[in-house]
């Protein structure tokens, strides 16, 4: 794993998976607060600010593993 993310295309597309994972994983946060019926006049901006920051938050933490492998260059 870490020889192939250490190698720049396998790096990239490693990476552009995991932020089309955390927009998705975002979506489906919002989706869900629809869904239930949590999504108030006074809770709209909030939780859709939420979504967005645990899908940012997950998609980050993911790509550290870019980071580390990368910097380390597979060794």
């Amino acid at each position: 794993v870490l020889r192939t993310l250490s190698h720049p295309l396998g790096a990239l597309v490693y990476a552009l998976g995991v932020i089309a994972v955390g927009v998705h994983l975002s979506h489906g946060i919002w989706s869900a607060v629809q869904t239930f019926g949590w999504n108030g006049r006074r809770t709209h901006e909030r939780l859709f600010a939420l979504s967005r920051a645990i899908g940012a938050l997950l998609a980050a933490g993911f790509l550290l593993i870019v980071i580390y492998a990368l910097v380390r260059g597979g060794r």
